[in-house]
């Protein structure tokens, strides 16, 4: 498997393969910032046993010790539309923040298939793993004090917080391009599949596919005439 990195992943997320990404840093080396788009989102279970989904608009959304709580990105991904257009499978890795790994919060990750069609946001799973507790009050210049009966706060995740990174991993479905590419010596660190080489795969593709309908028809008339 190959990373998108630099700019390959520049100019695919340029042809849509992250919509409403951050316009200052749409991205960091390898990894794609993803947003917390200020509404969550709540999955409860009907009588019937069917899932519904309800959406809040929270500009600062808390996380309870011991909740967790799903986040819709600002970010929108799709890999269906890219595989379409060029050829090449591209598939996601979503990453927590390494503030996270540090902290107590736990982030459900996750792959983003090939396939994925997008036009929406992305749902990541922030959890709180702290144990609920009592804030202390301290007494007489001491580290223990009186229960003061409120809870713990819990951990605020802003609009605009960068709550995880997706990672594109890809794998090229014409290996023609890269010989393609060294043959003709083209700068490596552009994107190897520009418009022009699509156009020039499919002309090659669609050569080596009516030459093989044209072996099968010959092969259909022998056992025809065979069978005459």
């Amino acid at each position: 498997m190959n990373v998108l990195s630099g700019k390959e992943l520049e100019f695919y997320i340029e042809k849509g393969l992250v919509k409403n990404a951050h316009e200052d840093a749409p991205f960091e080396d390898i990894k794609v910032p993803l947003r917390y788009g200020g509404i969550t989102e709540k999955r409860t279970k009907t009588i019937e046993g069917n899932s519904t989904y309800e959406r809040t608009k929270e500009s600062t959304a808390t996380i309870r010790p011991g909740e967790t709580k799903l986040f819709l990105t600002k970010e929108d991904v799709t890999t269906r539309e890219i595989g379409k257009e060029y050829p090449i499978r591209i598939f996601g890795r979503i990453y927590p923040p390494n503030s996270f790994v540090r902290g107590a919060q736990d982030v459900g990750t996750g792959p983003i298939d090939t396939n994925w069609q997008g036009g929406e946001p992305l749902r990541i799973a922030i959890s709180n793993n702290k144990k609920e507790s009592r804030v202390t009050e301290p007494r007489d210049g001491k580290k223990t004090g009186n229960n003061t009966g409120k809870k713990d706060a819990g951990i605020e995740i802003q609009e605009g917080d960068i709550i995880a990174y997706v990672i594109f991993e890809y794998v090229s479905v014409t290996t023609t391009l890269d010989e393609q590419t060294l043959e003709d010596g083209r700068n490596l660190s552009e994107p190897r599949f520009r418009e022009k080489d699509v156009q020039s795969a499919a002309r090659r593709d669609r050569e080596i596919l009516l030459e093989r309908i044209e072996e099968l028809e010959e092969k259909y008339a022998e056992l025809l005439n065979k069978i005459e």
